[in-house]
């Protein structure tokens, strides 16, 4: 499920400890590759350098690229098919499952300050959204209304400082977060 730096591996051989087998290495029009998002059809790219996210097949083949003026960062797939795009100039957008722009997540509630990475709970419906430059993490519910947010700029507990990234831990019922001036996670 998860692929990482643009190169899959097969998690079965992950599972069982063996070292890791080389499947493919996305890289056709990646200048600057920063998250990814999978479905069952589609791997998704951001390239925030090239202003694009990159389209591949689920065998690595090219499809094409989408235009994000704003600067992608994160990608997200939400159950429905809509696509969620944290950006540069401090917006997520919310597209659907041809590209089609629909709105700003949180606009007029939340006013992010440099959004990093998405994470979306596929039981629930809620889009995670980590705000570096806030210290603080996001929750919205599949209508777009927020639901939680928590952290605050520290080091103590339920402090952050930038952090980067955000990974759901459905087993476990755990939001994990990467804390990256605290050196954890």
């Amino acid at each position: 499920m998860f692929i990482g730096a643009a190169i899959a591996i097969s998690l079965s051989t992950v599972a069982q400890l063996e070292p890791l087998t080389h499947r493919m290495t996305l890289s056709e029009g990646l200048d600057s590759p920063a998250r990814i998002a999978v479905t069952a059809a589609e791997i998704l790219v951001t390239d925030p350098r090239s202003g694009v996210i990159r389209r591949f097949d689920t065998s690595g083949s090219p499809l094409g690229a989408w235009i994000e003026s704003g600067g992608p960062v994160g990608v997200a797939v939400h159950p429905d098919g809509r696509i969620f795009v944290s950006r540069r100039d401090a917006k997520v957008a919310v597209y659907d499952s041809t590209f089609t722009f629909l709105q700003f997540l949180g606009s007029g509630v939340v006013a992010f300050v440099q959004p990093t990475d998405l994470a979306v709970d596929f039981d629930s419906g809620l889009v995670y959204v980590v705000d570096s430059g806030a210290d603080r993490v996001y929750a919205f519910d599949a209508a777009g209304a927020l639901v939680l947010m928590f952290g605050t700029r520290g080091s103590g507990f339920g402090q952050f400082k930038n952090p980067s990234a955000i990974a759901l831990d459905a087993i476990n019922q755990r939001i994990l977060v990467a804390d990256q001036d605290n050196f954890r996670v």
